[in-house]
């Protein structure tokens, strides 16, 4: 729409439509909120301007007459939705993130939620980059982080762990790049080292086809222009004739040589031949060769080269102690003798001299952040021991110096083990891939991240394999307990399925055909998960971050209260209260609170993903420590999934191999594991699907089977549901319908064919398995205070048949539901849930565990969602928790893991206000003082820490070192129902 020279672009926003107005005379670029849409909340008013952003617009956007595009610029606005208060201006400065402000932002909306108006050409690209932060303690430098990065153009969101000192920005990289946000951290002394850049993994997706050519040139120094013609031939078929012989045809297509110009072109395939591998065949035949243009510098064959996915790991950062922190500490030691008094009162002064080297550090940091409108504990610090020497309490200001500077020392080491064990989870993403040219057979090492689907990989003893695939060549014994847990290996030969990141631990090479990239093999996806998770914030993370923030300046106020008033009543009892402040600032540092918290949910989160469970967040892990209500879909969660067709009755004039080409031919489309099994029994009976027999209209019957036109008649094939609706069930006999009830009672699925004209011509059973650890997890569900409920499409005798067996009271048994009942089901149990939160005052969380794409909906209603690992990619996404290996017997440990995350918090949450309260007893009695308060604090500090790390296992447990059968994952083969 075009208006003077104003052109609009409609947008989408929420539940109305804004308008981008571009300036076409000056290039700026606004946002129009029409009033008409907002009715009486028009604030336009009170619109302020938040930042401005400069696009690069397009030819849609270029003026009449002009070659180059316009930079215009797009204004974001903001409004305050609350009255303006004044403890929330004096919480601000205390990193108190205020909610009171939505910023209208149109372009973000546009972004995370795709709007239907054609503006497409104002998307960039955009990604999420990793870096790794030094100098992130806890939460006071992450809120800090997140204010410098949040007023950078192109910067859309930012996620910190501050346990692993890690910062996931998501940016528009071609607005502002990874290595200008490193750039921007460090001009704020936060230390920022690039570690996953999403500019170079977005062109390594968009690389060129592995099968593609590429032109690349090269200059030859050897002096051809001074040769005679003869020689120069000579030379150039020499040249030739190197390249010819070392590679074959595949590999190089073309090879010209330019004599006046003394350059040489080739066409080479990049993914087996890279041009500098070219130029190391010309040097050893004496050639002095340098490359002018790369022809795979533009795809992902020159960030090959790079090695852009190099190992990616989590840094073990060490803070070694400052040597001025130790003087620090020595001097402060020295000047503690001062307290025996008499002639060592002097030693006093010695204290000064532990203050000048330990305080310039804290000052430093202090200011820095004090620039940024900020306050944290160094500004504490700071005005404790600035506080402390007017009152020549030298020896106190010494002791806070020294214990706070050694203090990000001994929490990073309390939190060592929590990166380390990230790290080990992270680091196994391979790094490399042994391809096997398929032409010349010769093996080609390549980065796994480039890697193709259908290309051949050799993957010898010890080493990882690159991506999910098929062993095509070999047998050996592949190690999964990095996605598994399970340290047992397990045996691979020609057709197993392998997954990216397990290891070869056998004697034998394995040759594998990949079938997924390295990006989305199970291993990366395990990576991505844990990683996103750590970054996820629980609801008590929350509380205990608001709760520091008020609790933080309130101390404060009550701190200048004791150093002001009081003096109105006489020195002493103003120097009396002045001691007590400082004291009370120190106590103020709510470290002890925002450290231990996230470590816990750390150390909970990655000792389940080294057991093979991911848990997408902390938030999850409380849910599964709340869960009192657990709801089982039954095929593929309870069972295997792994049907087999036990029984076929014909029901009339056909025979039993008629009858098997009819139910072969109807469920072959289908894809429900019902209907593999029935085709497979017909196959394994010699009856293969008949293709003189025209079928039509297949359609899928929602929850009772499906239907189709074999040769002009109708056929149905389904339960018993479908039948009773079609009125052919009453007809069938007395005899017959008992013998499907038997076998329905037994735990069986039952079903019928029929055929237009002819009825019911003949029923079927169909039983699943299953998995031997049902039971068991069942009754240990049990015992810890868990309801069980099954829900399942079978019909009832069927299942409370598989009830009966499992440990399933009959009355938590829903049958014969259809997609949409497992979800009424679901959302009447945490309804059911809420009600008994009201009657006992506590949180019950209601978890579905389910594996099929039917089961997403469910899984998403639930408090907290298990899916299983070898379940429906959809149903993964869904779930809040997946179980990598699918086996039952985790989920006892992972709901005992939440109890054991609530219960540690709880514990240092109270530990940390009774030591503080401890403090303040004693200052308020006159014992109080400095050095006390701030060993007390850092004691704290590393206490609680230490705590929270204890849900770290000790080491990886390994069982027995048993080789098993990929065939046969059970040690006990379960029976069949």
């Amino acid at each position: 729409n075009e208006c003077g020279k104003h052109r609009m672009y409609k947008v989408q926003h929420h539940d109305h439509t804004d308008f981008l107005v571009h300036n076409e005379a000056s290039g700026q670029l606004h946002m129009e909120h029409p009033c008409a849409s907002c009715g009486d909340n028009d604030v336009h008013g009170r619109f302020r301007l938040l930042h401005t952003r400069s696009w690069m617009g397009d030819e849609t956007h270029r003026s009449k007459g002009k070659e180059k595009s316009r930079e215009i610029r797009l204004h974001f606005f903001e409004a305050h939705q609350e009255p303006f208060r004044l403890l929330d201006v004096f919480s601000g400065l205390f990193e108190l993130e205020s909610g009171r402000v939505h910023a209208v932002r149109p372009v973000e909306v546009m972004e995370r939620r795709p709007s239907s108006a054609s503006v497409t050409e104002l998307s960039p690209q955009r990604g999420k980059s990793q870096f790794f932060v030094e100098k992130i303690c806890c939460a006071s430098e992450a809120n800090q982080i997140r204010s410098v990065l949040g007023k950078i153009n192109g910067i859309n969101e930012v996620s910190i762990n501050t346990t692993t000192k890690m910062v996931y920005v998501d940016h528009d990289f071609d607005l502002t790049s990874a290595a200008d946000v490193a750039s921007i951290l460090n001009a704020e002394r936060f230390g920022a080292h690039v570690k996953k850049d999403a500019a170079l993994q977005a062109a390594v997706k968009t690389g060129v086809p592995t099968d593609a050519y590429v032109h690349s040139t090269f200059d030859l120094s050897i002096g051809l222009s001074g040769l005679s013609a003869d020689e120069q031939e000579s030379t150039s078929n020499s040249i030739k004739y190197c390249l010819e012989k070392k590679f074959v045809n595949e590999e190089i297509k073309l090879t010209t040589i330019d004599v006046l110009k003394q350059t040489a072109s080739v066409e080479h395939r990049p993914y087996f031949l890279t041009a500098s591998g070219i130029v190391d065949v010309l040097d050893s035949h004496m050639y002095d060769v340098s490359i002018t243009l790369d022809g795979g510098a533009d795809g992902k064959w020159a960030l090959a080269l790079m090695d852009v996915d190099k190992e990616d790991t989590i840094d073990q950062h060490k803070t070694s102690v400052r040597p001025t922190t130790i003087l620090s500490g020595v001097f402060w030691i020295i000047s503690m003798f001062s307290l025996i008094g008499g002639n060592w009162d002097y030693l006093k002064y010695v204290a000064l001299l532990s203050v000048a080297f330990g305080l310039p550090p804290i000052a430093m940091k202090a200011l820095r952040t004090l620039r940024r409108f900020h306050f944290d504990v160094n500004c504490m610090m700071l005005f404790a021991v600035l506080g402390a020497l007017p009152l020549q309490e030298y020896t106190e200001s010494a002791a806070v110096c020294f214990l706070f500077s050694i203090s990000e020392a001994l929490e990073s080491g309390a939190t060592a083990r929590a990166r380390n064990a990230l790290s080990a989870i992270v680091c196994l993403r391979p790094e490399h891939a042994n391809v096997i040219n398929p032409y010349t057979k010769a093996i080609v090492v390549l980065p796994a991240s480039v890697v193709a689907v259908g290309s051949v990989v050799s993957v010898r003893t010890g080493d990882k394999v690159p991506c999910d695939g098929v062993v095509i060549e070999g047998k050996s014994h592949v190690d999964e307990s990095t996605l598994t847990g399970e340290s047992r290996p397990i045996s691979k030969t020609k057709g197993s399925k392998v997954s990216g990141g397990t290891i070869n631990t056998g004697s034998t090479q394995l040759v594998i055909k990949t079938t997924a990239t390295s990006e989305s093999s199970a291993v990366s996806r395990l990576i991505r998960l844990v990683e996103e998770a750590q970054s996820n914030r629980s609801e008590t993370e929350k509380m205990v971050d608001t709760f520091a923030k008020m609790y933080t300046p309130f101390v404060i106020l009550a701190a200048l209260c004791m150093c002001t008033i009081p003096w109105a009543f006489g020195r002493e009892v103003g120097i009396f209260w002045s001691k007590n402040a400082l004291v009370t600032i120190v106590i103020a540092c709510p470290c002890a609170l925002i450290i231990s918290t996230p470590v816990t949910y750390v150390a909970g989160l990655t000792a389940a993903a080294q057991r093979g469970v991911i848990v997408k967040g902390g938030q999850h892990l409380e849910s599964l420590g709340r869960t009192k209500s657990i709801a089982f879909d039954k095929t593929g969660t309870l069972s295997e999934g792994i049907f087999q067709l036990l029984e076929l009755r014909e029901i009339g004039n056909m025979s039993r191999r008629e009858v098997l080409e009819y139910l072969a031919l109807m469920e072959a489309p289908a894809s429900h594991p019902l209907s593999e099994a029935i085709v497979k029994g017909a196959l394994s009976e010699g009856v293969s699907i008949p293709k003189h027999i025209d079928l039509k209209d297949h359609t899928l019957l929602a929850g009772e089977g499906i239907t189709a036109v074999v040769n002009g008649r109708v056929v149905h094939v389904g339960n018993k549901k479908l039948f009773q609706r079609i009125g052919l069930y009453g007809k069938l006999r007395t005899e017959h319908a008992a013998l499907v009830d038997e076998w329905a009672n037994a735990g069986g699925t039952t079903g019928f064919i029929s055929i237009a004209g002819e009825g019911i011509i003949g029923s079927y059973c169909v039983a699943d398995r299953i998995r031997a650890e049902t039971k068991e997890v069942v009754q240990d569900l049990k015992k810890m205070g868990i309801e069980i409920t099954m829900l399942t499409g079978d019909l009832r005798p069927a299942a409370v048949g598989i009830g009966s067996q499992i440990g399933i009271e009959d009355d938590f048994i829903k049958s014969e539901l259809l997609p949409e009942d497992k979800l009424s089901a679901i959302e009447n149990e945490v309804a059911a849930s809420r009600d008994k939160d009201r009657c006992w005052k506590a949180k019950r969380a209601v978890m579905m565990v389910g594996d099929g794409v039917n089961d997403a909906p469910a899984l998403a209603l639930a408090d907290v969602s298990v899916a299983m690992g070898e379940g429906a990619a959809l149903a993964m996404e869904t779930s809040d928790v997946t179980l990598m290996d699918s086996d039952l017997r985790k989920l006892h440990y992972i709901i005992h893991m939440g109890r054991r995350v609530i219960r540690t918090i709880a514990v240092n949450i109270v530990f940390s206000l009774l030591v503080k309260g401890l403090v303040g007893g004693f200052m308020l009695a006159g014992r109080g003082s400095l050095w006390a308060a701030i060993a007390s604090d850092v004691g704290a500090m590393l206490l609680v820490t230490l705590n929270g790390m204890r849900l770290l296992p000790s080491s990886k447990k390994k069982n027995d070192l048993e080789v098993r059968d990929d065939a046969k994952k059970n040690a006990l083969e379960p029976n069949l129902v």
